[in-house]
């Protein structure tokens, strides 16, 4: 899994301050334990603990975290 700048960057302002290797190892596995709320045109919507994830699914094996923001 590939998490963009712009998700952690957005995970800081609106979660908390922590370190990015914090924040990139929540994410992981966070997401491995949410729960799909949609997917259309290979974009998927996941939730976890009141803060949603933003994920592309489209470019093959490797889905990219694009933005977080909370439920």
């Amino acid at each position: 899994m590939s998490i963009t700048n712009h998700a952690i960057q957005r995970f800081q302002e609106r979660v908390t301050e922590e370190s990015e290797s914090f924040i990139r190892s929540y994410i992981c596995s966070a997401v491995k334990a949410s729960t799909l709320l949609y997917r259309i045109n290979g974009i998927e919507k996941w939730e976890f603990e009141g803060i949603v994830f933003i994920i592309d699914s489209k470019s093959g094996n490797t889905p990219v975290v694009r933005t977080v923001y909370l439920a």
